[in-house]
Parts: structure tokens; C-alpha cells; sequence
């Protein structure tokens, strides 16, 4: 009795809760997401009941009528395209659940085969959702009215022999066999279960004689469980379900050449991640797919097995050309293939390729991308004098109609700043210079405001006066004050040059203003005052005391370094008392003659 009063509750609690979740202005908000999850609790403790109990209250049509109008409520919101993936699941799980529990061996044939239809469409939505555990929970309600459906057939066969109706149900419960064995190994993919996956796939293919039309979905299946399994980097068994794949679309029209030449480039990339020990397999693969279906793909994986494999250069070069001849080759695939010539360090194929792509795209915008990857590829070859004669094209390019764009123009910038600093610092002053010109005239001198503009002259100038050319240094300093009149870095390469100069005045001018500049400062940037500390040094090291004093001063009043503040009183002390003392000494010489 009190079981009965249980699953009286339930029922009106279910047909409570399916008619707020099948109102007309039913939207998928967190109450309805609570209705549907509530409701699936309720359904499986009426799924556990006894079915006997259920009958006994002659709660079957309650049941089914509830279940009917949710799976079609259901159907009619993903027809609109207003119900999620994982809410349609739901739903179509509660009413399984429903019509699953009232359901018995002595049920009517139509309503199974209804029951095997909504178990496997279930399934299937739990499976696009992601969710595994309630999937097999469905797929065993489904293959559970499978078998009992054709335990009927087989009765009905036995009592009337096989007729053709009867042959043709039996046939249908095989199909759904079918599908609910493949949703099986679709499921335990997605659990790591490979074993078992290949267990299912295997029963579908002894299958396949009954259907041979399946073989195609059959063959999709494998190609997508090698997808996953390669994009998990489980590479082996990725192996595995691409050769399967294969196998199974041999001779099939709805898979064809061109799927099955995909296949075999996935399984040719698997090998490749595989490790050396495969790559015979490889080559096998990829000559294979090229012959099923040529496409830049198969090609481009094929350089790759000859690179890794060591070819020579004539082969790599023939597979290179056989790739760029295919009419759909555009920059950004040459790009992919310079790169992977160059990771392979085949400079005497990649260079003259490169060149010639150049002059291919010589009128498409994005040629810029190859001058660009030209230039890095020279350097890091160290053809200096290679780079420089391309540099100086792509310069006259760039001021007479061909300009690099934006990106490409950066990137030049940098690395022949580079170059530049690399020189500088091997004390190549000479070659430094020529790096910055370089970069001086890919620049725009016309904007005023460049501040890299500014600190390219600064870098001129130094290297000028390194080379003893002061007059250069002056007018490359000019330049850059007319960028960036407020950087210290100006001021200071001015201060230099004046004392290379013995300009003492003209030194005196440029601190005065780098301590101006200390004063206005307001970020604290201690390099500031640590060029005029230097600035100190060297004008003490070249025995200008009065200048380094001025600078000492001009520390100790701004610097926000305390110890940096006592360093400079300790040696302007000195300073002073080495001026006093010579002095004094003057004074004395004097008084003796």
C-alpha cells in the first residue's frame, strides 16, 4: 500500500513538473533547467518501480500520454531551432524513462519498436552532449527492447513461417542492432576504451554483410575515432582506426577518392608523429593517398617524409616544384614550405625557391611576407652580403612604388637593427653604420615625432663618432633632436661629442639641459641620473673638473637615490678641495717669487 501511495506521488508530481516545462512560453532559463532535472529524478524512481505496481493502478496511460506529449513537445522546439543539445536529451530521456517503466515481455509489438526508435534517438543526443554514463544507461534500455522485439519475430516466424514481412522486421531489428552497437563504440571512445571500441566496431563489421550500404557510415565512424584518438596524440590507436577506415571504403561511391585520400594523409601524419621506426609507413601512406586523390596537402606531407628522410636535394626540389605547380598555391602555403626547408636546414633548395616565388607574386600585396621571410633567412644563414644586395632592392622597391606594408616594414627594422648592434659591439663601427642606414631608408624622415626615429640618428651618431667623423655624429644628433628634443639619451650623445670636441661651452649647454630635464622628470627613471653621473665621470676622466661639478650638482639636488646622492657630495667635496688646494698652491708660488 504504501508503495502504491509512492508512485501515485510521483506520477502527479511528474505530470506537475512536464506541464510547466511544456508551457507555450517555455524558454530555456535556469527554472526550466531545474524543471528537466527534477523531473529526470522523478522518472527513474518510477523507471525502478515494479511494473506490476504500475499496472495495478492502470498508470500506464497516464504514463504514456505524459511521455508522448514531452517527446513531441520536444521534436516541435528543436524543428524551431530553440532547444539546446543537452536540454533535448533531457527530455527525450525523461520520456524514455516513462514508457520504459510500464513497458513488459508481454508488450504490443508497436510500442517496443516506438521504444527501440526513442531509445536510440536518445542516445544519440546524449552522445552529441557529451554525456557517456546516461548514453549506455539508454543504449541498454534500447538494446533491451531490441532483443525482446525479436524474440517476438522469431516466435511469429516459428508459428508462420518466415514470410516476407517477417524477414523484413527481422532485418529492421538487425539495423537497429547495428546503430546500437556503433553508438556503443562511439561511447567508449569518448571514455579512452579503445579496446572495447574496437571490440563494437568489429561486431558492426561481421554486420556489414546483412547491410553493406553501412560500410560507408561505417567507414566515416573509424575516420572520426581516428580523428579523435590523433588530436588526443594517442597515435597508435590513431593507426589502428584510419587503417580500418580505409579498409572499409574501398569501393564505396558515398566515400570516394577524395575521403579516402584524406585518410590516408591523417594515418601518414600519424606514422610521422610516431617516430623515425615508421616512417616507411609513412611514405606508404602518403604515396597511396597522392595516388587515391592529389591535393597540396598529400604533397606537402610527402616533402616532409623526404626531408626527414634525408633525400637529396634534387628529389626535395622536384617535390617542392610539384607542389607550387598546383594552381590553388598561395603565399601563405610557400610561407609553410620555406619554413619547413629551412627547419630542415636546406638553404641551397629554399633560397633560390624563395626568389623565385618573389617574382611570381611580385603584384600580390602579401608578397611583402616572403621579402620579409627572405631577409630573416639570409641572416640566419649568415650571408651578410646576400642580405645587404636584397636589402638595397627592397629599399629601392619600397621608395618607387613597391612599398612593404606595415608588419613586414617592422620586422625589417629589427633586424637590421640587429645586425646593427651586433657589429657595434664586435667594434665594426663601419658595418654598424651601413645596418642603421639601411634602416634610415625604409623610414618615413618627413613625421616629425618618431621617437625610434630619433634614437636610430642617436645610434648613427655614435657609431660616427666612434669612426672620428664628429661632423656626421653633429648632423645625425640634429636629426634626432628634431624627433625627440626631450630625451636625455639626445642630450647626453650631444655632452660626448662636445667633449670629443674640447667644445667645453657647447658641453655645458647640453648638461645644462640634461639636468633640466632631471628636474621635470617625474617617473623617478634612474637613468636619467645615471647618464649624468656618467656624464660626471667623463668629464672628470678628461680633467674638465668645473663640468663635472656642475653635473655632481645637478645629481645631488635631483636624484632620488640616496646613496647614489652621498656618492656624488663625496666626490664633489673632492673636487673642491682639490681646487682649493691648488690654489693655495698657486698662491704660495706666487708669494715666493
Amino acid at each position: 500500500m504504501t508503495q502504491a501511495v509512492n508512485v501515485h506521488s510521483y506520477i502527479a508530481q511528474i505530470q506537475a513538473l512536464l506541464k510547466e516545462i511544456c508551457r507555450d512560453d517555455c524558454s530555456e532559463n535556469s527554472q526550466f533547467h531545474n524543471y528537466a532535472e527534477t523531473a529526470i529524478g522523478i522518472a527513474e524512481k518510477i523507471h525502478n518501480e515494479d511494473s506490476g505496481i504500475l499496472k495495478s493502478m492502470k498508470a500506464e496511460s497516464m504514463l504514456e500520454n505524459a511521455a508522448v506529449n514531452l517527446w513531441n513537445f520536444a521534436v516541435g522546439l528543436k524543428t524551431k531551432g530553440t532547444l539546446s543539445g543537452l536540454s533535448n536529451a533531457k527530455l527525450r530521456y525523461i520520456s524514455l524513462l516513462l514508457v520504459d517503466s510500464y513497458i513488459g515481455e508481454d508488450a504490443d509489438e508497436t510500442i517496443v519498436k516506438k521504444k527501440i526508435l526513442m531509445g536510440i534517438k536518445t542516445a544519440r543526443g546524449w552522445l552529441d552532449a557529451g554525456n557517456t554514463k546516461l548514453a549506455d544507461i539508454t543504449l541498454q534500455i534500447a538494446d533491451k527492447s531490441v532483443k525482446l522485439l525479436r524474440r517476438m519475430i522469431v516466435q511469429k516466424i516459428n508459428a508462420n513461417g518466415p514470410t516476407e514481412v517477417l524477414q523484413r522486421q527481422r532485418i529492421e531489428a538487425e539495423q537497429d542492432v547495428f546503430r546500437i552497437v556503433c553508438y556503443r563504440a562511439e561511447s567508449y571512445i569518448a571514455q579512452h576504451k579503445y579496446q572495447e571500441a574496437l571490440e563494437m566496431t568489429f561486431l558492426a563489421k561481421e554486420m556489414l554483410l546483412n547491410f553493406p550500404k553501412e560500410g560507408a557510415f561505417l567507414a566515416m565512424m573509424c575516420y572520426n575515432f581516428g580523428v579523435d584518438t590523433y588530436q588526443k596524440k594517442k597515435y597508435e590507436e590513431c593507426t589502428t582506426w584510419l587503417r580500418e577506415s580505409f579498409e572499409l571504403g574501398k569501393g564505396r561511391s558515398l566515400i570516394g577518392p577524395k575521403n579516402q585520400a584524406r585518410t590516408l594523409r591523417l594515418l601518414a601524419c600519424a606514422y610521422l608523429d610516431l617516430g623515425p621506426a615508421y616512417l616507411q609507413k609513412a611514405q606508404n601512406a602518403i604515396t597511396l593517398a597522392n595516388a587515391e586523390y592529389p591535393h597540396p596537402a598529400g604533397l606537402y606531407i610527402n616533402l616532409k617524409i623526404l626531408l626527414q628522410n634525408g633525400d637529396t636535394d634534387e628529389m626535395v626540389n622536384r617535390a617542392v616544384e610539384e607542389i607550387v605547380k598546383q594552381t590553388d598555391t598561395t603565399i601563405d602555403s610557400v610561407t609553410s614550405l620555406i619554413q619547413l626547408l629551412s627547419d630542415y636546414k636546406r638553404a641551397a633548395v629554399y633560397q633560390s625557391f624563395i626568389q623565385d616565388q618573389i617574382l611570381r607574386f611580385g603584384n600580390s600585396p602579401d608578397v611583402c611576407k616572403l621579402k620579409g621571410i627572405q631577409l630573416e633567412l639570409f641572416l640566419q644563414t649568415n650571408n651578410k652580403d646576400g642580405a645587404k644586395h636584397f636589402v638595397e632592392n627592397c629599399i629601392t622597391g619600397h621608395n618607387t612604388g613597391n612599398p612593404l606594408d606595415k608588419e613586414v616594414l617592422k620586422r625589417f627594422h629589427i633586424l637590421l637593427w640587429e645586425q646593427a648592434a651586433e657589429a657595434f659591439e664586435e667594434k665594426d663601427f663601419k658595418s654598424a653604420l651601413e645596418w642603421y642606414n639601411y634602416s634610415l631608408s625604409l623610414y618615413d624622415t618627413s613625421q616629425i615625432g618618431d621617437k625610434n626615429l630619433a634614437k636610430l640618428h642617436r645610434n648613427r651618431a655614435n657609431c660616427y663618432m666612434y669612426l672620428e667623423l664628429n661632423e656626421k655624429a653633429a648632423d645625425a644628433l640634429s636629426e634626432a633632436e628634431k624627433h625627440d628634443p626631450g630625451s636625455i639619451h639626445t642630450q647626453f650623445s650631444l655632452y660626448k661629442l662636445a667633449l670629443a670636441d674640447s667644445d667645453i661651452e657647447n658641453a655645458r649647454q647640453a648638461l645644462h639641459k640634461m639636468c633640466e630635464l632631471a628636474v621635470q622628470d617625474s617617473t623617478e627613471d634612474t637613468d636619467v641620473h645615471s647618464l649624468i653621473c656618467l656624464a660626471a665621470h667623463m668629464a672628470f676622466e678628461q680633467h674638465h673638473q668645473s663640468t663635472a661639478s656642475e653635473a655632481l650638482e645637478c645629481l645631488a639636488k635631483t636624484s632620488p637615490d640616496h646613496l647614489q646622492v652621498l656618492t656624488a657630495l663625496r666626490c664633489l667635496i673632492r673636487i673642491k678641495l682639490a681646487e682649493t688646494e691648488e690654489n693655495w698652491l698657486q698662491q704660495v708660488a706666487t708669494a715666493d717669487k
